[in-house]
């Protein structure tokens, strides 16, 4: 009895060191990053962390690498016809969805008994036509708009089949677009263009991407844990593509506040973290590489649907009356004089033009049009913006006197953005984000026909000229910059103040990380760690 028991208690040990060895041989990287949970499907996922998860855990036909040039993702090749009008996939056979066991467990009576999880044509047709279906409510469909027949369905005269994406087989996915467009394939490197298998969103019941077991992966990494704050990535067994991870698991943390990150990073707790240049400069965390990308602009934006902000005039004496030296001095920044400024070899046309007369001028004019003796304001902005901007309102004050009164609210940066994209302010000192890799889709955020729309400015002229952005050949993009930007410094909504950098803060060691810009354009597939 006794001799057994030994070679049980032998066995159990063998089996713990076994266990422990590969337990510790996990290769895992943890991150800070911004946002916290929603729903994890790509036709309708926010910002942030979200979107950082999706494009990790899912691949669409195309990735962009960091020299811009679109490369193979789910689609091995592609060919465009001669007038730009027909793009052609073709992708790879062998390639499959992974489906958890968590999600096995949960939707195996649901799903057909000979249901084969492969990536196909079909799937990236059925998710287009997913996004462009209002019912659907994706904030970014309009990035799909070039597509034929998304018009129609944006407008309810037809249904979804007539969207220009045809599987003209389980491996070839042609897509029809209205006219050419120069950025097509960045587009489609986006999260809203990841494909979705019919047959498995149809089992989820309406709660698709919400819960692990109602996600499946088709990319290097797929999601095994998440929680308000934390997001867990598994490399993916079944994925068999180009971008295979090289690491076993990466953790994202979001709501890390500056002394806990800092330490976080000290202790080499965290692998790294995306944060905003100024955090950067606040953390200066040694031994470490940081990657910034210019992808902000701090601006005062006005909120035109406000009947008084409405009026141009009271818009452009606020600009006339400030001088963003005032602000660029406390914090250590140089003023810029672009509203487009993350494009290089770009001219602005935009010139600062201070000046109190012209400001009182303004505003007495405006002050009449309205019939009104004074006005009332609430300026939104940062906490940490409070003092510098109180300072700015001295001088506000004594160039309108007592016709204007403008209080500030300091909230924090999640409650700016939420606040500025309900239309819940006068005006506000906010960060205008460059989310995508097309100039049109920046213009597009000042265009009261966006739902994103930051200053609800009603203008056919800037709808046009965004539009043309769009459809413009690389080399003439100067131009047409040009002219968006001259339509928006004449409608007096947009005061820029500043550029501001995205920083990607790597500890030595750590490689491999691809960051192209935006919030969430963040790729963790050759991510290693020495």
């Amino acid at each position: 009895m006794k001799k057994a028991f030994s070679v049980f208690l032998c066995i159990l040990l063998i089996v713990c060191l076994f266990s422990s060895c590969k337990k510790s041989d996990i290769k895992a990287l943890y991150f800070a990053v911004n946002g916290s949970s929603s729903s994890f499907d790509p036709q309708i996922a926010e910002d942030g962390a979200v979107s950082i998860v999706v494009r990790n855990c899912f691949e669409g036909l195309v990735y962009i690498d960091e020299n811009g040039k679109a490369i193979p993702g789910a689609a091995e090749r592609w060919e465009i016809s001669p007038d730009g009008l027909t793009y052609t996939f073709y992708l790879r056979s062998g390639n499959l969805w992974h489906l958890s066991n968590t999600s096995k467990k949960e939707l195996g009576e649901k799903l057909p008994a000979d249901f084969a999880p492969e990536v196909t044509a079909y799937d990236f047709e059925f998710a287009l036509k997913r996004a462009s279906d209002p019912v659907t409510g994706s904030k970014d469909a309009y990035l799909l708009s070039n597509i034929t027949g998304f018009d129609e369905i944006a407008s309810l005269e037809a249904d979804t089949d007539s969207l220009g994406v045809t599987a003209a087989d389980k491996y070839t996915l042609k897509i029809s677009l209205k006219e050419p467009e120069a950025g097509f394939l960045e587009t489609l490197s986006e999260p809203v263009c990841m494909p979705c298998n019919e047959v498995f969103f149809e089992a989820t019941g309406g709660r698709y991407g919400l819960l692990i077991k109602y996600i499946m992966s088709n990319g290097p990494f797929y999601l095994t844990r998440f929680d308000d704050n934390a997001f867990r990535m598994a490399k993916n067994p079944d994925y068999s593509g180009e971008h295979a991870a090289k690491t076993d698991v990466i953790w994202l943390y979001s709501s890390v506040d500056g002394e806990k990150l800092k330490e976080k990073l000290s202790d080499k707790l965290y692998s790294g973290a995306l944060v905003s240049e100024y955090d950067c400069d606040t953390l200066n965390i040694k031994n470490s590489y940081n990657l910034t990308v210019p992808n902000i602009l701090r601006a005062f934006i006005f909120n035109s649907a406000n009947p008084d902000l409405a009026n141009k005039k009271i818009r452009s004496a606020f600009i006339a009356a400030t001088d963003p030296s005032i602000l660029c001095s406390d914090f250590n920044m140089e003023k810029v004089n672009s509203l487009y400024p993350f494009s290089s070899g770009y001219s602005s046309a935009y010139k600062n033009a201070f000046s109190e007369s012209e400001a009182v001028s303004l505003i007495e004019e405006g002050l009449d049009e309205l019939q009104k003796t004074d006005l009332s304001f609430s300026l939104l902005c940062e906490e940490r913006f409070d003092n510098s901007l109180r300072r700015l309102l001295q001088v506000w004050q004594q160039i309108f006197g007592i016709h204007i009164s403008v209080g500030i609210e300091a909230v924090s940066a999640d409650e700016l953005e939420k606040r500025v994209k309900s239309g819940d302010y006068d005006i506000a000192l906010y960060p205008i984000k460059s989310e995508y890799f097309a100039p049109f889709a920046y213009f597009s955020q000042f265009s009261v026909s966006d739902k994103n729309s930051l200053c609800f400015i009603e203008s056919e002229e800037l709808d046009s000229a965004v539009s043309a952005l769009r459809f413009t050949a690389s080399a003439d993009y100067s131009s047409r910059l040009r002219e968006a930007e001259n339509l928006l410094i004449d409608s007096a909504a947009v005061l820029p103040i500043w550029q501001e950098n995205s920083c990607l803060i790597c500890l030595g060691g750590v490689s491999g990380v691809h960051y192209l810009g935006g919030g969430s354009r963040l790729y963790f597939y050759d991510a290693i760690s020495e």
